[in-house]
């Protein structure tokens, strides 16, 4: 079997993660307790690559949640899903980091980073063949941004065959809960362009639009976001958590969606749908605002629109930047003013990739269609005449 392990970071990155695992236990017919519900007929032997079996025949999540300061892992800790989790993967400091990426790197973050690589390597222990990492996190904030950024480049050093996936909410210019969010986002995009694999971008803006248009609500919580994305992600792991004729894993999705190793941030398009890849209903947590449906389709498709996405990003850090605004609390956590400007290099130069693939795809004009246009522009020419136009 090959085992997933999910590393939830940060405050967005946590709180996601519970979604997500609320979502997985009610489609496995597992409890909060841990225990499997044998009265359901959705078990399914296959959902054991993300939930480890211990000797007391309790599943336990393959995940680690770690964040800088108390507040979103104490919830976890006292919640309903208290039980689930390991404790002993549950690793916080007292001191966040302040919506400020050098923070979450260089200084605060540092002080945990030996403390997760040990749990890490246990848990990788733990598993018959681990295929690689799931990393959930945002970008607009100092942990998921500057941490994130470094846990990627020690799972790299440590496991350099495993595959590191990001699922990675992007900060939106119209909905920004920190001013620092560009900065962030700029910073951890460059850092992880050379240490993740694949990197799913979940729009915060587009997300705030669909719950607007479908379900009606101009000021939604962090939970119904949360649950959405969970079920983007259910879905997105569903082939390898069920048995199904396209069955696949992480190393898959990368082959057919990443062509170049710097292009490897696919889109991530969701809907109810009638598709027949295997035969479990998604499942929806009850008394919530999101209905129960027979099937559904999440598409991903590597695109070169992103260069929009990464032209709005960049756009607000040049703003920023232009005018040198709250450099200072960078420079002041350990890291040189030059990373920010060789940062912002970085994008750019993704932008030009993305653009070079774009125009070098585009559709050439059939020879066919090519000789209508020309026949459209200009009148029959009677017969023994030379045409008038030019070769």
């Amino acid at each position: 079997m090959k085992e997933i392990i999910s590393v939830h970071v940060g405050q967005a990155g946590v709180q996601l993660g519970c979604a997500c695992w609320e979502l997985y236990c009610l489609e496995h017919g597992i409890n909060p307790c841990g225990r499997l519900v044998h009265e359901t007929d959705t078990y399914d032997p296959t959902f054991k690559c993300i939930f480890h079996q211990t000797e007391a025949e309790k599943y336990v999540p393959r995940a680690i949640l770690i964040d800088l300061e108390p507040t979103v892992v104490d919830e976890v800790r006292t919640g309903t899903y208290r039980e689930l989790h390991n404790p002993t993967r549950i690793i916080n400091k007292e001191e966040d980091a302040a919506n400020n990426f050098a923070r979450g790197r260089y200084t605060i973050g540092r002080q945990v980073i030996d403390h997760f690589m040990e749990i890490a390597r246990k848990t990788v222990e733990e598993c018959d063949f681990a295929q690689g990492f799931m990393l959930f996190h945002s970008m607009g904030g100092g942990t998921g941004s500057g941490l994130l950024s470094f846990i990627c480049e020690q799972l790299l050093n440590d496991f350099p065959k495993k595959s590191r996936v990001q699922f990675s909410i992007y900060p939106s210019p119209s909905y920004a809960s920190a001013v620092t969010e560009p900065y962030n986002a700029v910073l951890a995009t460059n850092e992880t362009l050379e240490t993740s694999d694949l990197a799913l971008m979940l729009d915060n803006e587009s997300l705030y639009d669909i719950i607007r248009r479908v379900l009606y609500q101009d000021r939604p919580t962090f939970s119904t976001i949360n649950r959405i994305l969970a079920q983007v992600i259910s879905t997105i792991t569903a082939p390898m958590r069920f048995d199904g004729p396209l069955n696949s894993d992480l190393t898959e999705f990368e082959t057919n969606l990443v062509p170049y190793p710097r292009i490897h941030f696919p889109l991530t398009t969701y809907a109810p749908f009638q598709v027949g890849i295997n035969g479990s209903r998604p499942t929806c947590v009850p008394g919530t605002e999101l209905k129960p449906c027979d099937r559904a389709l999440c598409m991903l498709s590597n695109n070169t629109i992103l260069e929009q996405s990464f032209n709005s990003l960049m756009t607000k850090f040049a703003m920023l930047h232009s005018r040198r605004a709250f450099v200072h609390w960078y420079v002041g956590e350990g890291m040189e003013e030059s990373e920010l400007v060789e940062a912002s290099k970085g994008i750019a130069q993704l932008q030009m990739d993305y653009r070079e693939i774009g125009m070098n795809s585009a559709p050439l004009v059939p020879p066919q269609q090519e000789m209508m246009e020309h026949t459209m522009q200009h009148p029959p020419v009677p017969p023994g005449e030379m045409c008038p136009c030019p070769p």
